[in-house]
């Protein structure tokens, strides 16, 4: 015997269910890079950036790098992956847009 079952939501709802399961499926995908460590030139080239701008992140503390010695950042790829520079670009200008340079 087939039973079908319908669920009846929002399109609102709807987005944010289906924006959960990406966002842990990325993670899951994501998470295979945890042992490559990049500098920050490769963060920057990832998000569209400057190097001096990720910098600025880490000391700010909105990113995280892992501790080596010297004064050179190494940073995760899986963690660089999921850091959503835009997100934090919006926040940082009071959610207002904004143009290419104004970081």
């Amino acid at each position: 015997m087939e039973c079908e079952i319908i669920y009846k939501v929002s399109q609102s709802d709807l987005r944010k269910v289906i924006a959960e399961f990406v966002t842990e499926e990325q993670g899951k995908v994501f998470d295979r890079f945890y042992n490559v460590m990049v500098d920050a030139k490769t963060v920057a080239n990832i998000h569209g950036t400057t190097a001096r701008t990720i910098i600025r992140h880490v000391k700010s503390g909105t990113l995280a790098a892992e501790p080596t010695d010297g004064k050179v950042y190494k940073f995760r790829l899986s963690e660089v992956l999921k850091f959503d520079f835009q997100k934090v670009k919006y926040q940082k200008h009071g959610g207002r847009t904004y143009s290419r340079g104004e970081d």
